[in-house]
């Protein structure tokens, strides 16, 4: 479904779109690792 929305934005808006769709995808991806890391840290720290 990502994709074909992806597709549907560049064929109908054009790239700047579509690159502006992709760093938001990567910044929520990081956000999210981000996120996680701490939980984990915060998991071992727990452990010691």
């Amino acid at each position: 479904m990502l994709n074909r929305l992806l597709h549907i934005e560049r064929d109908s808006v054009g790239p700047s779109v579509c690159v502006v769709t992709t760093v938001l995808l990567v910044a929520a991806a990081l956000f999210a690792l981000a996120e996680f890391g701490e939980y984990i840290a915060a998991q071992i720290s727990s452990l010691f």
